[in-house]
């Protein structure tokens, strides 16, 4: 089997940092969104009998070379459906996608094809114009890779989701790390991003009910200034939430930081096999969200595209198109608002009350691929998908309440590994080997 990277190259770091434009501001609203929240009302059939699916691609910029692996995700799901005779015995048809347009443009091209839902799109900027023009034509928008935070807030009458934890479950996460490896003295460094904002503010809080009292230190003044002042903090820890990690690891080595006290967000954690000298990192940890892919998995989207190099995203778009199906055929409809009627139910959430709490069911069945799941449906029997990226239980605001991160540890040659799991959830977080 063809190598598949595990770790995102320098391309994905930046766009990890940068994916959130000014304008995503916490508290935003959305214009001209239906209501109620359709999550939480009862539908009635209206669909035509195909389940028509599209994909918003990334248009410009190094952020292209994220498509490749969506796609063939996405394709692989559709596939799989099929195989297994689609929902209710309906074919699922996948939409042709142009590339190379905005998310805008590409939102209204599937809505005159007739989409009921639509995978994408990879940037938390494009994603309030695509839901605007989406959930206006009772389109389901379903995003792999939305981290920004202020999106859980936007509103869209109940037809936006994301199978891409929120950053702020990576700031628990990296919190939870720090605090199993006695690390009590913290410094939390960051650059004025929304995204370094959002796991700051998130890993703070979680530090703070822990105990513990990091100090936050901005790159604001220049990174060479931010370094020292971490410094002259004598921290037992440092976590590099920044921009420009490279310029700031180099500097905190050479400035007598130990590698191992280095903890670097989802932003940072990359090879640097090439950029730092050998033994630089030896010992530091980053984190990236997702699961690591399956071996089975890899082998099966490889068939579809041998040519692969990374897998960034292919587990969440594979599960944002295994989920739509499996809430259509809950729902026996193809129609935009029964999917997102049945979206929580598929998923694992059974019980909605007040807002907020979701309630799992001890009758429920764990389930992962379509044919497994719509199985156990067809006997009338509720489920708790789990898919390739892990956990997908989606809560009232189209979140995943649970999420799985991947703790890295660097080796003298400046590659990271994995070294753990960590489940970050909204109420908790452990460590699992």
């Amino acid at each position: 089997m063809a190598a598949v990277r595990t770790v995102r190259n320098r391309a994905v770091r930046a766009f990890a940092a940068a994916t959130i434009a000014a304008g995503l501001a916490v508290g935003m609203t959305g214009c001209g969104q239906p209501q109620p929240n359709l999550r939480i009302t009862e539908t009635q059939a209206s669909g035509n009998g195909v389940l028509k699916i599209g994909m918003i691609l990334e248009s410009t910029g190094e952020q292209k070379f994220l498509n490749d692996s969506q796609r063939a995700a996405v394709q692989l799901a559709v596939r799989e459906i099929n195989d297994a005779v689609g929902p209710n015995g309906r074919q699922v048809k996948l939409l042709p996608s142009q590339g190379g347009e905005a998310a805008v443009v590409a939102a209204q091209d599937f809505i005159d094809g007739g989409a009921d839902v639509v995978i994408g799109p990879t940037d938390s900027s494009q994603a309030p114009a695509a839901i605007d023009m989406l959930s206006d034509a009772g389109t389901v928008l379903i995003s792999p890779s939305n981290g920004a935070a202020a999106l859980s807030n936007y509103s869209s009458g109940g037809y936006y989701f994301r199978t891409y934890p929120s950053h702020a479950l990576e700031g628990k996460a990296l919190a939870e790390q720090l605090w199993t490896a006695e690390k009590r003295n913290v410094v939390i460094l960051h650059d004025d991003s929304t995204y370094s904002g959002t796991v700051t503010e998130a890993l703070k809080e979680e530090l703070d009910g822990k105990g513990a009292s990091p100090a936050l230190v901005s790159t604001a003044g220049g990174v060479g200034q931010a370094v020292a002042e971490a410094v002259d903090a004598e921290p037992d820890a440092v976590v590099v939430a920044v921009r420009d990690a490279r310029t700031a690891l180099e500097q905190l080595t050479e400035s007598g930081i130990a590698p191992s006290a280095l903890f670097l967000s989802s932003a940072a954690t990359g090879n640097y096999h090439d950029e730092l000298p050998a033994g630089a990192l030896k010992g530091s940890h980053g984190i990236l969200a997702g699961s690591l892919p399956s071996t089975p998995f890899q082998r099966r989207i490889l068939a579809v595209n041998p040519d692969l190099g990374h897998l960034t995203f292919a587990g969440e778009a594979y599960d944002a198109v295994i989920l739509a199906a499996l809430a259509a055929a809950d729902a026996d409809d193809d129609a935009g608002a029964s999917i997102v009627a049945h979206l929580l139910e598929v998923s694992g959430n059974h019980e909605y009350t007040d807002g907020s709490s979701v309630t799992s069911d001890p009758a429920a069945t764990d389930c992962s691929g379509f044919a497994e799941c719509v199985a156990l449906l067809d006997k009338g029997r509720p489920i708790d998908y789990r898919g390739q990226s892990g956990p997908t239980t989606f809560d009232a605001d189209g979140d995943i309440t649970e999420a799985k991160f991947e703790l890295y540890e660097y080796g003298a040659d400046g590659r990271a590994v994995p070294a753990k799991t960590i489940l970050a959830t909204t109420t908790a977080t452990e460590q699992q080997e």
